[in-house]
């Protein structure tokens, strides 16, 4: 009835009912049979970015079902990356600490999706473990003509390398944009520019790139 709708508006809704943790599972199901499929059909795979809930990570099995589900379809750990966003600063953060300690444990990446738009202290940056940061698409907005953004994007690569962190910049959109975080030392970025969002059966046109 409503056609392709954007995740801005389901997510929450899905996050109120309750409806994202059997979402989420599904999900990442899908991603691990996708991968399964493109390892069997000889292609090169990177690892593939899962988007994960507060309401997930609260869930105390929460580490265990991903586990299984790996298992399950023979996917390793290091070709799932979990994303996860500031907002689980508001969450349980004993559960959810726990869960992405287990996480690691078996090999899963971690990265914090958004950083800057949300409210996470630097503090609990260090807590969670994580392996990558990915710049808000804020930030990268208007780059070029203020100031205090570039100003701010720099403290942010030069606090994430600190710490030892692989840093994205999102949403990229023009050569002048991609230039500049280059010279920022930025490592690597996503948007429109590098490619629009893509179905499975377009990715593997670029994956056949690489198969030659």
């Amino acid at each position: 009835v409503l056609g392709n709708v954007v995740p801005d508006k389901f997510i929450p809704l899905a996050e109120k009912t309750g409806y994202i943790i059997c979402i989420g599972e599904w999900v990442l199901k899908q991603v691990c049979k996708q991968i399964k499929l493109w390892k069997q059909a000889g292609y090169y795979t990177l690892p593939v970015s899962v988007n994960v809930s507060v309401k997930q990570l609260e869930q105390i099995d929460f580490s265990k079902k991903v586990i299984e589900i790996v298992e399950e379809y023979n996917v390793k750990p290091d070709n799932i990356e979990l994303e996860i966003t500031e907002s689980v600063s508001s969450g349980d953060l004993t559960t959810i600490v726990k869960n992405l300690k287990e996480l690691k444990k078996h090999g899963f990446k971690i990265s914090m999706d958004d950083f800057g738009a949300g409210f996470s202290s630097l503090g609990q940056i260090d807590r969670f473990e994580l392996d990558k940061l990915k710049i808000d698409k804020i930030f990268i907005d208007d780059l070029l003509n203020i100031s205090k953004k570039q100003n701010l994007v720099k403290s942010i690569i030069a606090m994430a390398k600190s710490l030892n962190l692989i840093v994205v910049a999102e949403g990229i959109e023009t050569n002048e944009q991609l230039l500049y975080l280059k010279e920022f030392g930025c490592h690597f970025g996503q948007g429109y520019l590098l490619s629009k969002p893509l179905p499975a059966e377009e990715i593997e046109i670029l994956l056949d790139e690489y198969k030659k």
